[in-house]
């Protein structure tokens, strides 16, 4: 399959779960749990597809390895991860338990898929400045897992509100700050001054190597954070995820400073 053609048939899938989400929230007084589930045509739909897709790309950019033997994987863990994500939908929307816990598994199983793709990926290459664009996703892909657990965890429903509310910040966490966050401020080292045509910044893949593990952290205490009401660990947890954020972006910022969007 030529790449256009790989990009049409993906983007189409994208396409099929933006086109459900709108439709649930044209029609969301009528459609059960329909929060949720705009919340998960979204993001676990559309956005994991993706992702998904996306970061195989960037990854095979930046490291300068053959992409086209891995295809056929690629889409075997996009359609495992697309059919997973139906069945956790149908599960939740039908009150099936069973259906959930085995969409959540084959989410699982085609991002840990992605992750080792990715990693080989790593090792197969030879050195480069931008391989922490790589390791973002790999540390994104991993924070997923026990974000799919604590997804789970919460459709089984017999928690007290109070428990129910801390476990969903901490999903919402892994999810939204682990899953979507951390890839996009790892594309952005290598897309943003490519978009603005000029050069990298001095020193900027150092310090995304050095933001890197201080924004996992930043998450992971967040993740802990809320899932046992600790205020205080959370205020650290977020301190933390400004810093990894500011060193990360500094370089961003000193770009676009010097090399200013002309369109």
């Amino acid at each position: 399959m030529t790449r256009s053609r790989w990009h049409t048939a993906t983007s189409a899938l994208v396409l099929a779960w933006l086109t459900a989400a709108g439709v649930t929230a044209a029609l969301h007084r009528q459609v059960p749990a329909s929060g949720w589930l705009m919340v998960h045509l979204l993001l676990l739909g559309a956005v994991t597809t993706s992702i998904l897709v996306w970061t195989q790309h960037f990854s095979v950019a930046v490291l300068h390895v053959r992409g086209s033997d891995s295809r056929r994987g690629e889409a075997t863990r996009l359609i495992v991860a697309n059919l997973g994500a139906l069945a956790v939908i149908t599960g939740v929307v039908a009150g099936v338990p069973s259906l959930v816990a085995g969409g959540a598994i084959a989410v699982t199983a085609a991002v840990a898929a992605h992750v080792g793709s990715l990693t080989g990926h790593l090792r197969a290459s030879l050195p480069s400045r931008f391989g922490v664009t790589v390791r973002t996703y790999i540390a994104a892909g991993v924070l997923l897992i026990p974000g799919v657990a604590l997804g789970v965890a919460l459709a089984r429903g017999d928690w007290d509100d109070a428990t129910y509310d801390r476990l969903t910040l901490a999903h919402a966490t892994l999810a939204v700050l682990g899953w979507v966050f951390l890839p996009i401020m790892g594309t952005l080292v290598t897309l943003w001054p490519t978009m603005l045509r000029t050069r990298l910044e001095p020193g900027a893949e150092r310090r995304a190597r050095m933001a890197l593990p201080v924004l996992v952290v930043g998450i992971l205490v967040v993740t802990t954070a809320a899932a046992s009401g600790l205020d205080r660990l959370g205020a650290a947890g977020v301190a933390t995820l400004l810093l990894g954020g500011w060193l990360m972006t500094e370089p961003m910022v000193a770009t676009v400073r010097r090399r200013r969007p002309e369109s």
